[in-house]
């Protein structure tokens, strides 16, 4: 079945039934740990919607395409990013309303690998809407962290600019 998942993957979301979501999201997990295929397993968790979720080790899917168990200190790579906000974009258009509040740290990650990379105006954009995500969704501990955290930084490239 792991040989064929692409074809089985596509079988089974063809022909929708009661459990298919424990099936694919087993299909995931078989071929993340038995054929180390991470890009296939978030293929399969991608089609049953499962969440992108924080950093854990029981998370399935922290950041598409690559495995955060595996290199837990520099999983968070901008090719990794970006396929995550391709998702989250195609999200947002489906629904106008969707917020995926995991993913922020990373944002905040890729911000600072923007100017790393020179990219300040680019990384001073990137911040505004996760700002304006956070400041609306809410004031539990870890968005105020986040959000001051986004704020810090766009305080220090406005600052970075004006000298």
């Amino acid at each position: 079945m792991l040989d064929d998942w692409e074809e089985n993957l596509a079988i089974i979301t063809a022909n929708r039934t009661k459990g298919d979501v424990l099936v694919i999201t087993h299909l995931g997990d078989c071929l993340w740990k038995e054929k180390n295929e991470v890009a296939a397993a978030h293929s399969c968790y991608l089609v049953v919607e499962l969440n992108i979720d924080s950093y854990s080790e029981s998370a399935r899917l922290c950041l598409i395409g690559v495995d955060h168990l595996k290199c837990p200190r520099i999983f968070a790579s901008p090719e990794a990013i970006q396929r995550t906000e391709v998702n989250e974009y195609a999200k947002v258009l489906g629904n106008s309303q969707y917020i995926l509040l995991s993913f922020q740290p990373y944002k905040l990650i890729y911000a600072y690998m923007l100017v790393e990379v020179g990219k300040v105006s680019d990384s001073l954009r990137y911040c505004q809407p996760s700002i304006k995500v956070l400041k609306a969704y809410g004031r539990a501990p870890e968005l105020e962290v986040w959000k001051q955290l986004f704020s810090s930084l766009k305080e220090r490239i406005r600052t970075h600019q004006q000298v």
